[in-house]
This record gives structure tokens, C-alpha cells and sequence, in this order.
């Protein structure tokens, strides 16, 4: 999410583009009605969704930096979606450390965790043992570099598997070691 999704003309077409990623065919269906303002238009989305979105595989809905949406139809959405309760359905709501946000009318088999910036990174031993399955060896030192680096953002971390997979080393500062392969 950005500001930008503070509209929700914006904000309906960034969540269609994001279900044409996995599912094209209920996204054309879903942009056929408007935005869900209103809790009779969002029913009308839920039976669309949820009558097509749980057929065979889980889905995730992540909705990353939550805190900037002022938007109430647009905060109002994800509430909804997320006190719906879809079958095989997980949302997502990321918002900064900082920002203390509650799920409002959720009824009591709505499961909510609360995870840190913090839980969703790496340690360097994650980073040495994911490193260790993709077949990379490096000395305790180069993990801790590049966990010094990437402060263990998983992104951040995969990237430099990847360039270490294809042949990629690290010597001395993470970055300054980068070469072209």
C-alpha cells in the first residue's frame, strides 16, 4: 500500500492487479462491480471472491504499510475482508513498529497475531542455515556481514544467494565486493 491507495478508484485497481497475478479470470469478474464502499457492494464482492478464491490453493493477502491508508472505505475494506473470514484465506495487515492498530468487530474465531519488524527477519544463524540448504558455504564472518547489511531482510538475503549461487563472493563490505559475473 501507499498513500496513493488513500483513493479508492487507485486502490481497487492495485488489488485487481494483484489478483490477475494469481487468478486473471476472477479479477476480470471482480473489476465487472465497483468499489465496496458500501457493506450490500462488498457481499456482492465476497460472493465473487469467496465462491472462486478458495477452490484449490491458499491465499495470502498481504497488505504491507497498513498505518498509511486514511481512507475510511478503503480501511473499512480490508476490515471486512478480514472479519469475513474466507476458507483457505490469510490476510495480512503490516503496518510500522511504531503505529498500534486493532482489528475492530472481529467476531471470536478470527485469529490475529501480532508480529514484529523484528520476527520477520533473519538471524544470522537463519541466514547460515538458509544459506546451508541452497548449497552456499561461507565462514561465520561472511554471515554475519551480510546480516549486518541487510539487517536480515529475507529480499535482502535472497538476493545475495542468488549472486553468490552464480558465482558471486564477498570480501570484506557486502556491497564493495559486488562484481559483475
Amino acid at each position: 500500500l501507499t498513500r496513493f491507495d488513500n483513493y479508492s478508484v487507485r486502490f481497487w485497481e492495485d488489488f485487481l492487479s494483484a489478483i490477475s497475478s494469481w487468478d486473471p479470470l476472477l479479477a476480470n469478474e471482480l473489476s465487472s462491480i465497483e468499489f465496496h464502499a458500501t457493506l450490500p457492494l462488498f457481499h456482492q464482492f465476497l460472493d465473487i471472491f469467496a465462491g472462486r478464491a478458495h477452490r484449490e490453493n491458499q491465499i495470502i493477502l498481504a497488505f504491507d504499510d497498513f498505518h498509511l491508508l486514511e481512507d475510511g472505505p478503503v480501511r473499512e475494506f480490508i476490515e471486512n475482508l478480514i472479519v469475513a473470514n474466507i476458507e483457505n484465506t490469510t490476510i495480512v495487515r503490516l503496518w510500522g513498529a511504531d503505529v498500534q492498530e486493532r482489528v475492530t468487530g472481529r467476531p471470536g474465531d478470527v485469529q490475529v497475531a501480532r508480529l514484529t519488524d523484528r520476527q520477520l527477519r533473519f538471524t544470522p544463524d537463519e541466514i547460515a542455515s538458509y544459506y546451508s540448504e541452497q548449497g552456499i558455504a561461507m565462514s561465520d564472518e561472511q554471515f554475519q556481514r551480510i546480516y549486518d547489511y541487510t539487517q536480515g531482510w529475507a529480499f535482502a538475503v535472497d538476493l545475495f544467494a542468488v549472486y553468490l549461487k552464480q558465482g558471486g563472493q564477498i570480501i570484506g563490505d557486502p556491497v564493495d565486493s559486488i562484481l559483475p559475473i
